[in-house]
Parts: structure tokens; C-alpha cells; sequence
């Protein structure tokens, strides 16, 4: 138990930038839900943006220099993994007839990596990502 506190002691401020950047990443997306009339699209374009974004804070932030470390909590493990929905995708695709779960799933991956490979070439493209030296 000891061990517990001290780890929770020694990682809070990390703790408390991942759970806040949690909590504004489950409003985000229930505000998704509110704006998208359907659960196939608001899903959808939810898990999209999410990766667009990820892909944008993850190559931005591959030398520290654009994107600290805890921006990298915040947005990236905090606010996309509560802002995208892993397990709502897989009820969805429960949900839904086999011909159009079939086609969900091949445009979800599809475009999700197409977003995280734009993002990525974005922020390559613009010089964002490279390491600023003084």
C-alpha cells in the first residue's frame, strides 16, 4: 500500500493532467453525440478527429520541442482516449446490419489512418515537429 501512495505521490501531477484532459474529452464527445444525428456518424467522426488530432500531438511532440510532455498527457492520453470510443465502435458494429458494419468498419479504419497520416505530414510539412535549436 505503501508503495501505491508513493507512486500516486510521485505521478500526480501527471495523474491530474490525464484525468482532466479526460473529463474534457468525454464533453467533447458527448457534445459530438448531441450535434450528430446519428450514433454510426457521431462515432465516426469522434474517432476521426481524435486521431487527427493525436497524429498532430504525437509528431509535433517527438522532440519536445513543440509539445511538452504534458501536453502530450492532456490531449493525447487524457482528452483523445475519453474523446474517442474503441468500445462504442465495437456496439455499433454489433448493432448494425452485417453489409453496413462491414463497410462502418473498413471506412473507419480507413479514414482514421488516412487522419493520423495527414495530421502527421502536416505538422512534418510545416516544420512544427523538427527540433528547435537556439
Amino acid at each position: 500500500m505503501r508503495d501505491v501512495v508513493e507512486l500516486l505521490q510521485t505521478h500526480s501531477r501527471s495523474l491530474a493532467l490525464v484525468a482532466g484532459g479526460g473529463g474534457l474529452g468525454a464533453a467533447a464527445r458527448w457534445g459530438v453525440e448531441l450535434g450528430v444525428p446519428s450514433t454510426l456518424g457521431a462515432t465516426f467522426a469522434a474517432n476521426v478527429a481524435g486521431c487527427l488530432l493525436l497524429g498532430v500531438v504525437v509528431t509535433a511532440g517527438r522532440t519536445g520541442s513543440l509539445v511538452s510532455e504534458r501536453a502530450r498527457l492532456l490531449l493525447g492520453t487524457g482528452f483523445c482516449s475519453s474523446f474517442t470510443t474503441y468500445s462504442t465502435f465495437v456496439l455499433d458494429i454489433v448493432q448494425t446490419r452485417p453489409t453496413l458494419a462491414l463497410a462502418y468498419i473498413l471506412a473507419s479504419y480507413a479514414v482514421a489512418f488516412l487522419a493520423v497520416g495527414v495530421a502527421a505530414a502536416a505538422v512534418e510539412w510545416s516544420g512544427l515537429g523538427q527540433e528547435v535549436r537556439v
